[in-house]
Order: structure tokens, then C-alpha cells, then sequence
């Protein structure tokens, strides 16, 4: 890895610290994103289910895995998979989808949180780094631990 992927990587992990996200440039061009935009949209149709929509907008869905199987692709590219693979390890993968619209004029009356279960492939494995194994939406969920909230 450069030493500018390596300045580039750690200003995202230090913006996703501080943050809880973070923008990565450059991914993908404008005619790319249009292509995706469409695609996105033709998939999130008002009626299937997952879909949620006010007054014929569709503001989020769940399961978008299911109801645009691209997606499982879409991320798969430089320097995003790289970034994440620095960030998160090499054995990180994409688990579920969601999409969320949140549009300045929309009132979603939810206070800055920080969600604490994530979507796991099995949450019946043992593990010291996770607990609480639920489901979430027909998801497998856990909670890291939280030595590993503290460290990881």
C-alpha cells in the first residue's frame, strides 16, 4: 500500500471516529452514479414489499440485496474495497443493504444516535468480540462487546 493510500485510509478511519461515517471521493464518475441512480430506482418500486414510501415518494427500503441483487457488486472498486479492507480486515463483506432517503424537508423526529447491533452472516458462532445474538427484520444481529466498542 502507498504511503498515500495509507494518509488517505487513515484520515477516513479518523473522520469515522469522530464522525461515524465517512466520504470516500472519487468512486465512482457522474455518468456511473446515474447509471446506479436508475437502476436503484427501477428496483425500489412503491408496492414491493421492504419498500416505504409517503405520499408516492419513496423515502427507504430494507432487503435491498434482494430487490437489486447489483448491489451485492456495486462497491467492489477502487479505492473503496481497499479503504475498507485497511479499515475493517480482510475478511470484511457486505451483509445487508438498506436504503434511507433523508431529505432536509422530511421530519424523521429521531434524535443523533449511534446504532449498536449490526447485521452478522451467523450470530450463532462463538465469539468474544460479540454478544447478544437476536434478529433484527429476519437479519441475524449482535452487539459488539464492549471491550471491542473501547478498542476495535
Amino acid at each position: 500500500m502507498s504511503s498515500a493510500s495509507k494518509e488517505t485510509d487513515s484520515a477516513f478511519i479518523s473522520q469515522i471516529e469522530r464522525d461515524g461515517f465517512a466520504v470516500v471521493p472519487g468512486v465512482f464518475n457522474p455518468v456511473e452514479v446515474g447509471a446506479i441512480t436508475t437502476e436503484l430506482t427501477h428496483a425500489l418500486v412503491i408496492g414491493r414489499s421492504g419498500v416505504l414510501e409517503q405520499a408516492g415518494r419513496v423515502y427507504a427500503a430494507r432487503n435491498v440485496l434482494q430487490l437489486w441483487p447489483k448491489v451485492a457488486d456495486v462497491w467492489r472498486r477502487s479505492p473503496l474495497q481497499e479503504s475498507l479492507s485497511e479499515i475493517l480486515g480482510p475478511q470484511f463483506g457486505l451483509v445487508r443493504v438498506l436504503f434511507l432517503d433523508k431529505r432536509p424537508e422530511q421530519n424523521w423526529s429521531l434524535p443523533w444516535h449511534k446504532d449498536l447491533t449490526i447485521a452478522v452472516r451467523n450470530n450463532r458462532l462463538p465469539s468474544r468480540q460479540f454478544e447478544h445474538p437476536t434478529t433484527n427484520q429476519a437479519f441475524p444481529t449482535s452487539r459488539p462487546a464492549k471491550p471491542c466498542l473501547r478498542e476495535c
